[in-house]
């Protein structure tokens, strides 16, 4: 269980529609409004990436949504944040 000591949410997978990390970005903004402590980062790669990056800047979330791209040490960052976000249209 999570202490949630560290403000930050992960999610994770290719940026494509399926993934609906356009609906997660949408949702962050009343994220951002009620607790501005916390960041979502996310990881992936994919199709999406211009439209999310021009979104979260759409949405002014600058510095509170970032995309984070491949990582190969995602078991590490998420052992480092307090939540993992699953916004997956179909999973």
């Amino acid at each position: 269980i999570s202490s949630c000591a560290h403000p930050v949410v992960v999610a994770a997978g290719r940026l494509s529609r399926s993934k609906g990390f356009d609906i997660l970005v949408d949702a962050w903004v009343h994220v951002a409004r009620a607790h501005p402590e916390w960041e979502l980062r996310i990881f992936g790669e994919g199709e999406l990436q211009d439209e999310l990056s021009a979104r979260i800047v759409r949405r002014g979330l600058q510095g509170k949504v970032r995309l984070m791209g491949f990582s190969t040490r995602l078991r590490h960052e998420m052992a480092q944040a307090s939540i993992f976000a699953l916004s997956s249209r179909s999973e």
